[in-house]
């Protein structure tokens, strides 16, 4: 998997390492002093450094067989720093077999790296919209990056 190079390519490259079941490259995307949320439905505690990450996504995304899709809708980047907004949407199966669709728009701070790539410093995937399942409710407008 590539490094982001771009704010963006973060969140592009989550959805890829979803596709693929590759959590060691979805932990890699965070900074290791990065912080998120677990989603509502998994009790939204934050989960603070990578090895907290990972658990939450074992027990959380990665604990989901499917189709993510994603726009971001926004990014403002000051020097080494972005803030994005975006939306996505997860429809699938758990283990079990019981299946699951869930999505939000969440806000995102990524930083740029020494290398020139980028990570999340703050990912808060539900931060937008914590009580409503309205994650595509509007179509992207121009200016929205699709993939």
């Amino acid at each position: 998997m590539k490094k982001p190079m771009n704010p963006e390519d973060v969140d592009f490259a989550l959805v890829e390492a979803f596709h693929a079941g590759d959590l060691d490259a979805a932990i890699e995307l965070h900074e290791p002093d990065c912080v998120t949320w677990a989603l509502p439905h998994e009790g939204a505690r934050l989960l603070e450094g990578r090895d907290a990450i990972r658990a939450g996504f074992e027990n959380g995304l990665f604990g989901i067989t499917g189709k993510m899709s994603l726009i971001v809708r926004h990014i403002t980047r000051a020097g080494d720093l972005a803030l994005m907004r975006s939306s996505w949407k997860v429809v699938g199966k758990l283990k079990d077999g019981t299946p699951v669709e869930l999505g939000h728009s969440g806000i995102e701070v990524v930083r740029q790296q020494a290398d020139g790539s980028w990570k999340f410093a703050i990912d808060h995937p539900w931060g937008c919209n914590p009580n409503v399942n309205d994650h595509f409710a509007s179509p992207p407008v121009p200016g929205e990056i699709v993939k």
